[in-house]
């Protein structure tokens, strides 16, 4: 029998790989090119230009490894040969030596392009690998049924972020234009980093269910909730199948709260990435229970319980983080066995994201 170093399956990997980095590199190499206009003002406080140099030309190199080691153990050829058109590309233009030239403005209208491709990049580095390791439903594929629209969602509603962030923040802006809360804030302010986080942790959490809540029980809202909830596949790409309103919204209520108390907000967007992390690891495709844990945090079984079709299941486990916020308001549920089935019991929701994004608005007959 011939010996493979690399299964079919995993040169096919290493194939779209290569596509998926050139085109990342592409788009990065862009991104540098019109920084005003492709990058988040608040994410830039965060990294550093050299840095994400250093990033871009490791993507570069990993891109065109990942295409030649796919094409040598059988990769489909048209996924290397993309990946090398699109990193040749990504060279062409400025490669991780592009200038960067000019003044960043923080006020021009922009597309969260850079949040794209590093939370992208983060992700598929982690949970990827995480969910081949430890996959519970191990008939279910990486390009599962519906993966694409999924994906649609996750690059739209990131992408946007700089457009529907004003909407979010708009509540904020009118409380504490309208009431004098310096005081409250300046206390708050003066506490120290690590409380500040708990404490920020444990009220978004109250807020985050109080919204979660609602777009189950007030039959207009759940219009938009049911999007999320049509997924019958859950990994960590199903996460972001969430509607744009449905998206502001609960951002909105959850972040108020925090936000008008005069919590940093700097660490108010530590919480956010700490939060985000938790929200795609209980989607995940992982065969971890976590019993002894799931009456006080909430794990994948206890969220996939959420998801379940099953009556006893429905407007169950509204907590993200916190499990012990369910059990206060009598809405937790956890067996010690995974639900069967997945998805919303009241009616199909089409595929595809635009028709998931019309469906809320269009009237039952």
């Amino acid at each position: 029998m011939k010996y493979r170093i690399f299964s079919v399956r995993t040169a096919w990997g290493l194939g779209v790989a290569s596509t998926v980095l050139g085109i990342m590199a592409l788009l990065a190499v862009c991104a540098f090119h019109f920084p005003s206009y492709l990058t988040t003002p608040a994410l830039r406080d965060f990294y550093e230009e050299r840095w994400m140099r250093y990033l871009l030309l490791l993507g570069i190199l990993t891109g065109y490894s990942f295409a030649l080691l796919g094409t040598i153990f059988g990769s489909p050829l048209k996924y290397p040969v993309l990946g090398i058109i699109f990193l040749t590309l990504a060279i062409t233009f400025g490669g991780a030596s592009v200038p960067l030239e000019g003044d960043i403005s923080r006020h021009t209208p922009y597309l969260s392009l850079d949040l794209v491709l590093l939370d992208l990049l983060y992700l598929t580095s982690f949970f990827i690998p995480l969910e081949r390791l430890f996959k519970r439903n191990l008939a279910q594929a990486a390009n599962r049924p519906h993966w694409r629209t999924d994906l649609l969602h996750y690059l739209v509603n990131h992408l946007l972020l700089g457009g529907i962030s004003w909407i979010i923040y708009a509540p904020y802006s009118v409380i504490t234009f309208r009431f004098e809360l310096s005081s409250l804030q300046n206390f708050v302010a003066s506490i120290h980093p690590v409380m500040q986080v708990m404490l920020i942790a444990i009220i978004g959490e109250f807020s985050q269910y109080a919204a979660h809540r609602m777009h189950h029980e007030i039959p207009f809202l759940w219009r938009f909730h049911r999007i999320h909830h049509s997924s019958e596949y859950l990994d960590w790409l199903a996460s972001s199948r969430l509607h744009l309103v449905d998206v502001i919204l609960t951002r909105t209520i959850t972040l108020t709260p925090v936000l008008v108390l005069g919590f940093s907000q700097k660490l108010v967007h530590i919480w956010l990435l700490l939060l985000g992390f938790q929200s795609i690891f209980i989607h995940c495709n992982v065969r971890w229970k976590l019993l002894s844990l799931s009456p006080y945090f909430v794990t994948p079984i206890v969220h996939h319980w959420h998801h379940a079709k099953q009556k006893e299941a429905i407007n169950m486990n509204y907590a993200i983080s916190l499990s012990f916020v369910d059990r206060m308001f009598n809405s937790y549920y956890c067996p010690s066995f995974w639900p069967q089935r997945l998805g919303v019991a009241d009616g199909p929701v089409p595929d595809g994201y635009l028709l998931q994004l019309i469906a809320p608005f269009r009237v039952k007959k």
